[in-house]
């Protein structure tokens, strides 16, 4: 996160988090009997559960540690979260990375950045300058606690789900990915590479990060658990 130390351990630490709750969380989305309300709240909860978790964490982590002979205190990281259940999909968002959905010919963002920009959009009596338009006004790690924004919405078979940092928004629109996701068809490696190409062409003057995720029709039993998730980074 620009402006603040330390992040690439910021969001290590969120991701390694993340993957741990989740591991854990399986068994309990899993388990039978449950009605697809309960199994929907449930799920929901869990994300924020695990959001406190990480933002706990890095702030400890940022209240000990040290980076270029100061202390981390301002350690932090965005977060763009999409965790797959039965046939929905769990949005959780805080910062001004995002994550889009795909459907036939039309791109939805699913958040809404967390962006003094986007505040005053919210306020127009906001008296920030307009400098500060683009600085983050909620991130893990740098307050003791953190209001996640978390949604649900359905999924479908051949939904394509793209998870991105504002190093590539800010610099390609929502237009030019969908076309460029599109032209490189079931090529998903293609599509993130073309993504991350263009905003580099463009100057690429910040990190470009972008995960893509594909809802599939028919899964073999005998794949692995990438071939599963069909991510690409």
């Amino acid at each position: 996160m620009g402006g603040h130390d330390a992040g690439e351990v910021a969001s290590r630490l969120a991701v390694d988090i993340f993957a741990d709750s989740a591991a854990r969380g399986a068994a309990a989305l899993r388990a039978p009997g449950r009605k697809h309300s309960q199994l929907r709240a449930m799920a929901s909860e869990l994300v924020v559960e695990w959001t406190e978790r990480a933002n706990a964490a890095i702030h400890r982590r940022g209240g000990s540690g040290s980076s270029a002979g100061g202390p981390k205190s301002r350690m932090g990281t965005t977060l763009a979260l999409a965790l797959f259940v039965s046939d929905f999909v769990v949005v959780g968002h805080v910062g001004d990375s995002r994550v889009y959905r795909m459907r036939g010919e039309r791109i939805e963002r699913l958040t809404d950045d967390h962006v003094v920009m986007a505040e005053a959009k919210r306020h127009p009596a906001d008296p920030r300058p307009a400098r500060k338009r683009k600085f983050v006004t909620r991130a893990l790690g740098t307050r003791s606690t953190v209001e996640p924004d978390v949604s649900l919405h359905d999924i479908a078979p051949g939904d394509a789900f793209v998870l991105c940092s504002d190093g590539l928004t800010d610099l390609v629109t929502d237009e030019e990915i969908l076309t460029l996701t599109r032209r490189a068809g079931v090529n998903r490696r293609l599509a993130v590479r073309s993504l991350i190409d263009l905003a580099n062409r463009r100057g690429g003057p910040d990190n470009v990060t972008v995960v893509m995720a594909e809802v599939l029709d028919d899964v073999d039993e005998d794949a692995d658990e990438t071939d599963i998730m069909a991510i690409e980074r």
